[in-house]
């Protein structure tokens, strides 16, 4: 006699799909159909820790997985296939940011951070003090500079059309706070985004490169006793 199971094909193809929708894949997971209370059960391949289950209890629908967002074990009740097919949407995204917050590479931009918020703290001892209207004249002067540059690296296909577009936001967003918040909380800011843009969205060298070099001409330059990055 065929063994048969809880859930229709349907449904489990619903299941599939969402897998596919995600940064993964349905090829990244192997999912089983017990029978007795489980719909679905749900294992990650590269760490089985890490898993998803679909079930019924006591004539309620619950889906239990880890990881969660707060706990490793995350467990709740839910309405139907569409309740769960979201929480498996959002259970990928667990995953993926457990598996980029296990990566050494994070652990030490961290530390990288850690130490100039450290030469921040020693050099500024106002935190209150802004730029006067020279300082700013000259870090918009050096920010235009850097999207000159960027806009020469990408004619001669050095970065692609998404890597300018992230450098041009951060630009805009750095260059409206130099006249809004205090030189502290601003050179905090800028370090720390430019280091984010190097190391997480700039996949070319030469981009990185760039950044390092006009980046430290930013925050440095004509100021030789502002923290260095």
């Amino acid at each position: 006699m065929a063994t048969t199971t809880l859930i229709t094909k349907t449904a489990l193809r619903k299941i599939y799909d969402s897998l596919d929708a995600s940064f993964f894949s349905a090829a990244s997971f192997r999912i089983d159909t017990p029978q007795k209370e489980v719909f679905a059960r749900i294992h990650y391949l590269d760490n089985d820790s890490y898993y998803f289950l679909f079930y019924e209890k006591d004539g309620n629908m619950s889906v239990q997985f880890s990881p969660g967002e707060l706990k490793n074990v995350h467990t709740e009740r839910i309405h139907g296939l569409d309740g769960c097919i979201d929480k498996i949407s959002d259970w990928c995204v667990y995953i993926q940011r457990e598996l980029k917050t296990g990566n050494p590479f994070y652990d030490e931009l961290e530390k990288v951070k850690a130490e100039f918020a450290e030469k921040l703290n020693n050099h500024f001892s106002d935190a209150t003090a802004h730029f006067s209207s020279e300082e700013a004249a000259q870090l918009h002067s050096r920010f235009d500079e850097l999207l000159q540059k960027f806009g020469e690296l990408k004619k001669q296909n050095g970065i692609n059309e998404e890597e300018l577009r992230k450098v041009k936001e951060t630009v805009a967003t750095l260059q409206r706070a130099i006249e809004e918040v205090p030189k502290k909380t601003w050179y905090r800011s800028a370090g720390n985004k430019l280091m984010d843009l190097s190391k997480k969205f700039l996949q070319s060298k030469q981009g990185q490169q760039l950044i390092a070099n006009v980046g430290e001409k930013l925050l440095t330059g004509g100021q030789p006793q502002s923290p260095e990055l």
